[in-house]
């Protein structure tokens, strides 16, 4: 077990952490009310509201040849839209500029660049993690999608996403590795910086091995964690020690340096 080493602020040692393994629009509010209401309520209602939208798109001028046509379209189209809106959108990235959003550190040991519309994380030091963190952004619950592609460095690797990041040493991280396996971590800043294996390195065949891209996806809501990797739910949790924070795209190494990692594709929703 390696002892601590003093590195750069956002990266920290992991090899104290081990690897226990097993096995290898005013008409789009009213097509919303509408959407509701014929989801939701019995038929009677419905035709109340039919005629309330029938005097309203009068009163604003509509030619009454096409009254009949607009309401059958608004009545259909909330009909079969589903139960539910579009998840709101709090953060997008596809890369593909520097935008001045992400905190990019670089030294000997780990560097963070923007390089073919695309995040690079690299890793140049044994037993170390490193992020790219979102600057002056702060989420509690949240969706988040990334494509994480290893470009090159061992498989015994590690790379994903921390988040709820309060300082270097509180922060949730779920990460996968190049060899098939994944973990979901806490880092415990009120226990000198302990890592405490919610989910410790369990193997998954979602994961794409070696040089290959994996579409992680975390959720978070309130103390309940899910996460799924290339559209395939792999693991949930409960953990209710931190609330809300900020979010990085992060690699580590092991034994083996020369870790780099490319992210790209970033949407983070509301839940």
């Amino acid at each position: 077990m390696s002892l601590p080493r003093i590195v750069m602020l956002g990266s920290w040692p992991q090899a104290q952490l081990g690897r226990l393994r097993w096995g290898g629009g005013a008409l789009s509010a009213i097509r919303i009310r509408l959407r509701w209401a014929s989801q939701a309520l019995q038929k009677p209602w419905r035709t109340r509201l039919w005629v309330t939208l029938r005097a309203a798109l009068r009163k604003w001028g509509f030619p009454a040849g096409l009254l009949g046509a607009t309401l059958l379209m608004l009545v259909n189209c909330g009909s079969s839209a589903g139960n539910s809106l579009p998840a709101e959108v709090l953060y997008q990235d596809d890369f593909s500029a520097d935008a001045g959003n992400w905190a990019l550190d670089s030294d000997l040991e780990a560097s963070a660049t923007y390089a073919d519309g695309q995040l690079h994380q690299y890793i140049a030091s044994p037993n170390l993690i490193a992020w790219a963190e979102l600057e002056d952004r702060e989420f509690d619950d949240f969706s988040l999608e990334v494509d994480a592609t290893q470009i090159s460095g061992p498989d015994d690797n590690s790379y994903g996403v921390v988040f709820r990041l309060n300082s270097p040493s509180a922060y949730y991280r779920f990460d996968i590795s190049g060899d098939g396996h994944l973990s979901f971590m806490r880092r415990d800043e009120s226990d000198g910086g302990r890592w405490v294996e919610v989910i410790d390195w369990t193997p998954s065949p979602a994961i794409h091995r070696g040089a290959s891209t994996n579409r992680i996806k975390v959720v978070a809501q309130g103390s309940h964690f899910s996460f799924s990797v290339n559209g395939q739910l792999v693991a949930e949790a409960d953990d209710g020690t931190y609330r809300s924070g900020a979010i990085g795209l992060e690699a580590g190494s092991f034994d083996e340096p020369g870790v780099r990692v490319a992210f790209d594709n970033l949407i983070i929703r509301q839940p």
